[in-house]
């Protein structure tokens, strides 16, 4: 896991924001600070609107403007309601609501600190299809 998914995180990055300061190496080539986040390119992934809330750049799904820009340039009427987090998700499967399962480039199992639950979600699923390695692009993104 990166530093900043843990209930330190904000601390652990401000550490070494300090290290670097005590150390004189803020503004020297080769030097500086990144604080890891987590899992396979979670930062990429909400880039370009993988997030339950949001469509690429961030924008919100619950606003209308946003929801025509995006629904106009894809040819589609988008929905205002938001998506399925992890956990919703692995309830939705014991629901029954949820039957199938796409997964690009995640771990669920890692992901979730209760593996024992989520595997027997899994196991419920007609269908799972795992991508290991993704050669989607995102979308285009009107400007």
């Amino acid at each position: 896991m990166g530093v900043t998914q843990h209930c330190g995180g904000s601390d652990t990055s401000t550490a070494i924001s300090n290290l670097l300061l005590l150390t004189g190496n803020y503004m020297r080539p080769g030097a500086g600070a990144y604080p890891l986040r987590g899992h396979n390119n979670v930062q990429g992934a909400s880039d370009f609107g993988s997030m339950p809330d949001a469509l690429p750049g961030y924008q919100k799904v619950e606003n209308p403007e946003v929801r025509e820009k995006f629904g106009k340039k894809w040819g589609v009427q988008l929905s205002s309601e938001k998506g399925m987090d992890n956990h919703e998700m692995v309830d939705g499967i014991f629901d029954g609501k949820i039957r199938a399962l796409y997964v690009i480039g995640e771990d669920l199992l890692t992901a979730d600190a209760n593996w024992g639950r989520v595997h027997q979600a899994l196991e419920k699923l007609e269908l799972m299809v795992v991508q290991i390695c993704s050669s989607l692009r995102p979308p285009a993104m009107p400007m």
